[in-house]
């Protein structure tokens, strides 16, 4: 009774093991590139829009513009896509399932060659556990164009991020960010312990 008793300890913290291995996400990089959001050649505005398995939301309204609209390269950035316009309101982006996510960097760029100069963009995020906020502000250069711009390693468990540029007009692109999501492997585990689970239970009762 005793040594029953102990097989089935043992396969009950091999289960648990299991299940707990199934449930540790692998950071997999993910661009939100606003690709397809615009139609060819042309800028729309949009109140929600997705890109990559995250959701776009500004307060108001953004817009969103196509790389072969006309004025790409002369009197507006090029970024080798499509990319989104902020009209001086803030904005956001959460992961579409709800999942807490960390952020690497972005692009941006002013609107337009009118005012170029050292603009300034708050980034606001919401931490996914504690629901405290973090911020950091980043400062353009002079020239203009698309730049990169680099978080620290603190970014991260975050629930939602906000961009937002002060008094001006800019332009993001390639926001880079990393989602947990569960291995195969993780789930193979997963299947095994609850079928070895469920063999030993059968085996004892009859």
């Amino acid at each position: 009774m005793k040594k029953i008793s102990l097989v089935r300890m043992y396969v009950l913290v091999l289960c648990m093991a299991m299940l707990a291995l199934s449930m540790i996400g692998v950071a997999h990089a993910t661009i939100i590139d606003m690709e397809g959001i615009a139609p060819s050649g042309l800028i729309v505005s949009k109140t929600l829009a997705s890109s990559n398995g995250f959701f776009i939301n500004p307060n108001t309204t953004v817009e969103f513009i196509d790389s072969t609209h006309s004025q790409i390269g002369l009197s507006r950035p090029d970024s080798g896509s499509d990319y989104l316009i902020e009209n001086n309101s803030s904005w956001k982006i959460y992961d579409s399932a709800s999942q807490p996510f960390s952020i690497q960097s972005f692009q941006a760029s002013e609107e337009t060659k009118i005012g170029v100069g050292n603009k300034h963009i708050e980034v606001s995020g919401l931490d996914f556990t504690s629901s405290t906020w973090m911020y950091t502000t980043f400062v353009t250069d002079t020239a203009f164009g698309f730049e990169t711009f680099n978080f620290d390693s603190s970014w991260t468990n975050l629930r939602l991020v906000y961009f937002n540029a002060i008094f001006d007009n800019m332009a993001y692109d390639n926001i880079v960010v990393n989602a947990a999501v569960p291995e195969p492997s993780s789930l193979l585990l997963l299947g095994t312990g609850l079928i070895g689970l469920a063999g030993m239970r059968r085996k004892f009762r009859s």
